[in-house]
């Protein structure tokens, strides 16, 4: 039997989408994971309401962040897309 976490952690991303950062509006999905265009902080809401900054997040690399909301206040990187697994 296939260990589903396991399976579901090295599936590739299928689905993607152009973020623009909002302050009051949340995402239409729940990311599965981001990346960014260009370097810089981008400030997330997590499930739960909770706000983070991500700080010195770089170009090209895919961060596993589930996250409801990404603000436009101090959000510093640009370029930001969700990844998603599911089709």
């Amino acid at each position: 039997m296939t260990d589903y976490a396991l399976q579901t952690s090295i599936a590739p991303y299928c689905r993607f989408a152009a973020v623009t950062p909002n302050d009051s509006t949340d995402l239409p999905s729940v990311s599965e994971a981001i990346m960014v265009g260009a370097a810089g902080n981008v400030v997330v809401n997590d499930a739960q309401g909770n706000t983070t900054t991500l700080t010195g997040l770089q170009p090209g690399v895919v961060y596993p962040f589930r996250v409801t909301r990404i603000k436009a206040t101090l959000t510093t990187a640009t370029g930001i897309v969700q990844l998603f697994k599911g089709v």
